[in-house]
């Protein structure tokens, strides 16, 4: 994976968390399936980690166009708040939508 804003990215970690998403999301299908569709379940198992690595991108472009390497320092050594909230960011809206739908 060549992502400029986030190097350390891979193909591998990737697909093995989408891999990982969509098992534990199946699993989790039987505590579940009152509230949530196995349809849905699934949808949630892969779109997961595909706009939790989109927030990560999309928060590391902007921190190297802002020339920094941390978002702040109310979390020492993880990089600041919003570098331990990107992927939380990304997800939510989408995960409201197809809760919803």
């Amino acid at each position: 994976m060549k992502i400029e804003a986030s190097p350390n990215k891979t193909w591998e970690g990737f697909i093995g968390g989408l891999f990982c998403s969509v098992i534990f999301s199946y699993v989790s299908f039987s505590f579940i399936q009152e509230i949530f569709p196995l349809w849905k379940t699934i949808l949630l198992g892969f779109t997961i980690p595909i706009f939790g690595l989109l927030g990560d991108i999309f928060q590391s472009q902007i921190k190297r166009k802002a020339g920094v390497k941390d978002s702040g320092n109310l979390i020492p050594g993880h990089g600041g708040l919003f570098d331990r909230l990107d992927s939380a960011i990304g997800n939510s809206f989408i995960t409201l939508i197809i809760t919803v739908i």
